[in-house]
């Protein structure tokens, strides 16, 4: 466990690269909870839109993947003012109420979700950078993600990451561009 959901919000981004636009849901990273997925950033193929999901509620972005073009996702859960919001390359792109506390206490994922207590949706793509933060982020502290300059937090220091993973290969030994 990396994130710990009880204690409400947090923030997770990625950039994400899908090779081809599948006709289902995959998922770039997640946490597993015991059956399903307490969160994840993901595909919808229902929609075609990248989302920032929990159980039972998806927010969705506006734009729409390309096959073989990287974007920077991030989602945040803002529990002080009961939300979900979804950002694409550091703009908002969506946001939804969420009110109920999800609890997963499993393994920080990357490249796959859980549903029905087994691992699925498999990311077809490249996976890198990712980043996980104990608090919601800013719109200005996400748009500091892309290296975006004065992107500070309330106390005026930059957006202090949890945990980032570097990840230059996929899962089958190959060089992700």
């Amino acid at each position: 466990m990396v994130i710990d959901t009880a204690r409400g919000s947090f923030t997770v981004g990625a950039w994400v690269r899908l090779g081809v636009i599948p006709p289902h849901f995959v998922t770039a990273v997640g946490q597993d909870g015991e059956e399903t997925s307490g969160f994840c950033l993901q595909y919808s193929s229902d929609e075609g839109r990248w989302t920032f999901a929990r159980p039972d509620l998806r927010v969705t972005s506006r734009s729409a993947p390309a096959a073989g073009a990287w974007a920077r996702l991030t989602g945040v859960c803002d529990s002080v003012a009961g939300e979900l919001r979804l950002f694409v390359n550091g703009a908002q792109e969506g946001a939804i109420r969420d009110r109920i506390l999800i609890v997963s206490e499993g393994s920080f994922v990357i490249g796959r979700g859980r549903y029905g207590g087994r691992p699925v949706d498999h990311f077809p793509g490249g996976i890198k950078d990712v980043m996980v933060f104990d608090r919601a982020l800013t719109e200005g502290e996400v748009g500091g993600l892309l290296g975006e300059p004065g992107a500070t937090t309330a106390d005026g220091a930059p957006p202090r990451a949890v945990g980032s993973w570097p990840i230059l290969r996929s899962a089958t030994g190959q060089a992700v561009p």
